[in-house]
This record gives structure tokens, C-alpha cells and sequence, in this order.
């Protein structure tokens, strides 16, 4: 299951534009998924916007004409069209098909499916995880980015190079229970590391002050920024490694602890 799978528009409403990674002349703005009950929502455009609709599809007096295409799309050179109901013919590439398809879909197909002469669909961005980890951080939407990488379909993959479609697949995610969210950051910062490795904070400071090298590993964990984020990503990287030289390695930015 993709990312899409988690974040499709109600069947029963007309969907909203969706943005295509991989065409800058698509003049729609990303999506913005905002909080876990709104995913796969998006706010009409302003009336200083107005949204935009296939000249073709309109006449001189606004009403929506909808009679079927006959050629390829002037702007991109497509075959292929789409609808929904009440709404006029949109390009399948400039306006790309909602996922999942609305009630009364309707599409067609024009010169079997070849686009116009000298023109060709963009090949698609070449995408790794690593890519997206070095685009996006560590961390996305109170989750560990790996975890919600490692969750997306490789098709996938591409079309998470937008930030808001990302922080919407791990808020779906999370909201799912597929992922772990990372602990808080508005907790104390001891409490999120006891959190994190189930054990209660004032045990983990009982057991840090044990020894010369846990008291110095609490000081800067308690003192230096960052140093329990960081911490947090290596223990969920490797949650059954020794706790002091995991702690240690990763405050002193040895390789060798994994984040």
C-alpha cells in the first residue's frame, strides 16, 4: 500500500486539482494536507485565484461545455482526457486523474493513445530514499523519515519529493498506527529519551548517574542543543544497541552510530 492508498478525496465530492511533480507547467500549487482529520483536502482557491479550467472546455459565457475532446492537448500534446461529473474535460498529464476516481468518472483515450507529434510524456524523476532523506531531513511531521520512506511504494517515491505530500503520508501514517511517531519535543528532554526506550525518567537518571561517563553523557544530553533529537533518531535506528556507548558515540558524531 502507497501513500496515495492512505490520502484519496471522498468519493462523493468533486476532487481537488492535484499538482504533477513532474510537469512546472501545471499551474496548480501543492497540496496542503494540514491536520490528520483534513488529509487529502485541499481549500478552494481564493476569489482573487481563479481556478483554472481548460480553455476548450468553456465558452464565451463561463458555462461548462461538455463535449468530448477531438485533439491532443495544446499545452502538452496528451491523448488522453478525463472527467468528473458536472465538470469539463481536463488533460489526464497537465490535471492529473484524482485518486480514488469520483463516482460517474469518465475518460477517454484520443490517436490510440499516441501523443502529438513531437511530443512525449517527461520521464519521471529518478528517486531514491537517499535522495528524499537528503531533501527532507532526519524527521518529517514528528516522525523519523526513514520509517515513513520504508512504508511508500517506489513508484511512489517521485511525487514525495513535495514536502506537504510527505508530511500528509506521515501524518496518515501515524494517525494509521503503521509508524511510531517520535516522543514530543514539547517534553522534557530526559523524559522523551525515557520515553523512547520504555523506561521511567527518574530510572534513566539513576542509571546514568551510576558511573563517570553517564553523569557526562546526562550533562550534555541536559545542556548541548540537539543532542537528545539526536540521540533519539540513533536509538530508533538501533533500539537494542548498549544505551552509554550508543549515547556516547552519537553525541561525540562518530559514524559509526547510525541515525
Amino acid at each position: 500500500m502507497g501513500w496515495r492508498d492512505l490520502m484519496g478525496a471522498p468519493a462523493e465530492a468533486e476532487p481537488p486539482y492535484t499538482q504533477n511533480p513532474h510537469n512546472p507547467q501545471n499551474p496548480r500549487p501543492p497540496l496542503n494536507f494540514g491536520d490528520i482529520g483534513d488529509i487529502g483536502y485541499m481549500p478552494p482557491a481564493p476569489e482573487s485565484e481563479p481556478v483554472p479550467i481548460l480553455a476548450a472546455a468553456v465558452d464565451n459565457s463561463g458555462a461548462v461545455d461538455n463535449s468530448e475532446p477531438t485533439a491532443h492537448c495544446e499545452r502538452c500534446g496528451s491523448p488522453s482526457w478525463w472527467r468528473a461529473p458536472g465538470a469539463g474535460w481536463r488533460c489526464s498529464w497537465c490535471e492529473p486523474r484524482p485518486v480514488p476516481l469520483p463516482e460517474g468518472f469518465e475518460a477517454l483515450t484520443l490517436a490510440s493513445g499516441q501523443w502529438a507529434p513531437g511530443c512525449a510524456p517527461p520521464a519521471a524523476i529518478p528517486t531514491t530514499v537517499a535522495d528524499l532523506l537528503e531533501l527532507h531531513g532526519p524527521t518529517v511531521a514528528g516522525c523519523r523519515t526513514a520509517d515513513i520512506l520504508a512504508e511508500a511504494d517506489d513508484d511512489d517515491l517521485p511525487e514525495l519529493r513535495d514536502r506537504d505530500a510527505l508530511d500528509g503520508f506521515a501524518r496518515a501514517l501515524a494517525a494509521d498506527r503503521r509508524v511510531r511517531p517520535l516522543p514530543p519535543a514539547g517534553l522534557p528532554l530526559l523524559h522523551r529519551l525515557a520515553l523512547e526506550i520504555g523506561d521511567d525518567v527518574g530510572e534513566l537518571r539513576e542509571y546514568l548517574d551510576r558511573s563517570t561517563v553517564g553523569r557526562a553523557l546526562r550533562v550534555r544530553l541536559e545542556r548541548e542543543h540537539g543532542a537528545v533529537d539526536r540521540c533519539l533518531l540513533a536509538l530508533r535506528a538501533d533500539p537494542d544497541g548498549p544505551l552509554l556507548l550508543l549515547l556516547a558515540r552519537t553525541l561525540d558524531g562518530n559514524p559509526g552510530a547510525r541515525a
